[in-house]
């Protein structure tokens, strides 16, 4: 069967850091209360969360598709460490060739 992130393994990777640094930034901005016209803290925070649930979500379908060996370990951990574990998952399983 195949995989299901097979092309997009390398952009889904950029985008997960991505919304990794929105996430980070937008708290950062929460924090101390900076604002840098619609950059506030709650909207960089949102965009942030709605990058890394869409990559999560498609983590969790190529996990349940390509019936990983670990794949009980892998969705435990994407429970627990939500922002991390998607990129751990995309830069382990990464066959691709370029």
């Amino acid at each position: 069967m195949k995989k299901l992130l097979e092309l997009q393994n390398r952009y889904l990777l950029i985008i997960s850091i991505a919304g990794i640094l929105f996430l980070i930034a937008g708290a950062f901005l929460k924090i101390t209360h900076f604002a840098f016209g619609f950059a506030k803290g709650n909207s960089v925070l949102y965009i942030g969360l709605v990058i890394s649930t869409f990559v999560w979500i498609l983590v969790f379908v190529d996990i349940f598709r390509t019936k990983q060996q670990n794949g009980i370990f892998w969705i435990l951990f994407m429970f627990l460490f939500f922002s991390i574990t998607p990129i751990i998952y995309l830069i382990v399983n990464k066959k691709e060739t370029y």
